[in-house]
């Protein structure tokens, strides 16, 4: 399991690389079923979500990164990029409802 995760991040980044963002998504999705306690996994699922303008679910799987946030540099790491994303998906919820009802 370990090693199908390693596989799927390199997959992941690959087509991160290539701007395939709902490939990205799918594949982290899959990571944080393996690894449902992998903040690193809710966080960059989030990413992808975001630039797929999935707003809410990115805001969820955020949310999700900072609840497993295990205080270790690492993580403060993943949590800064969760927060940043956590405040970018909302803000453009926001705007995007605003805009609606324009």
């Amino acid at each position: 399991e370990a090693m199908r995760t390693s596989h799927l991040g390199l997959l992941a980044e690959a087509m991160h690389g290539q701007a395939r963002w709902s490939e990205t998504a799918s594949i982290f999705r899959e990571v944080c079923r393996l690894q449902p306690r992998s903040s690193e996994g809710h966080a960059n699922l989030g990413a992808a979500l975001l630039e797929t303008v999935r707003l809410q679910e990115a805001s969820r799987a955020f949310r999700t990164a900072l609840e497993l946030h295990h205080g270790t540099a690492h993580d403060d790491n993943v949590v800064s990029r969760a927060l940043r994303g956590l405040m970018l998906s909302e803000s453009a919820a926001t705007k995007r409802s605003k805009d609606e009802i324009s």
